[in-house]
């Protein structure tokens, strides 16, 4: 029953996003959420024994957005990440801002996945890890209806048993420029 619970939760987020349900109101400074999502990550780090490097520039605020929902997708990914990385390995997180926006790539040295399965990673119920009893396949798409709600641009690189690379590029508007 908690299982079909959190579907059925997953779904109404993802139909809420699509309906413009949730406001934007709010300017995020992406390297303190990310330094956030880490603190709230790190038994789950310490459990794997990952190893974090972290290189986050300093950015524009990013607005206006919804943080719970930034939250959601990044703490989505950076989850992704360290859960289906090996025990000792690393994840790297990077943040590079230039004038007209800021790119956070999240990788990890984990299983990957297989390249001819990159074009199906957002779809809904897809999984990619069958031996996976915790994953429901609506993670990813989340991430996807999120970032697309934001017009956060998002891809995904990897290579089988080398691990996955994910590359948000966060728009800065105009308004959030100095002049």
């Amino acid at each position: 029953m908690k299982r079909l619970s959190k579907i059925i939760q997953a779904l109404l987020m993802i139909s809420k996003i699509e309906n413009d349900q949730y406001l934007k109101q709010d300017k995020v400074d992406i390297p303190s959420l990310v330094e956030e999502i880490l603190a709230e990550l790190q038994e789950l780090v310490d459990e794997k024994n990952v190893k974090i490097v972290k290189n986050l520039e300093p950015a524009i605020l990013f607005g206006p957005c919804n943080k719970s929902l930034l939250f959601t997708m990044i703490f989505n990914l950076v989850n992704n990440a360290i859960r289906y990385n090996n025990i000792d390995g690393y994840l790297f997180i990077r943040g590079k801002a230039s004038i007209d926006n800021y790119i956070l790539e999240i990788e990890d040295s984990g299983i990957g996945i297989e390249e001819s399965q990159l074009q199906n990673i957002f779809d809904r119920f897809k999984r990619f890890n069958p031996g996976d009893e915790q994953g429901y396949g609506l993670g990813l798409p989340i991430v996807k209806t999120i970032s697309d709600f934001h017009r956060i641009g998002i891809r995904m690189v990897s290579k089988i048993m080398k691990g996955s690379t994910v590359i948000l590029t966060f728009p800065i508007p105009q308004s959030n420029k100095k002049m």
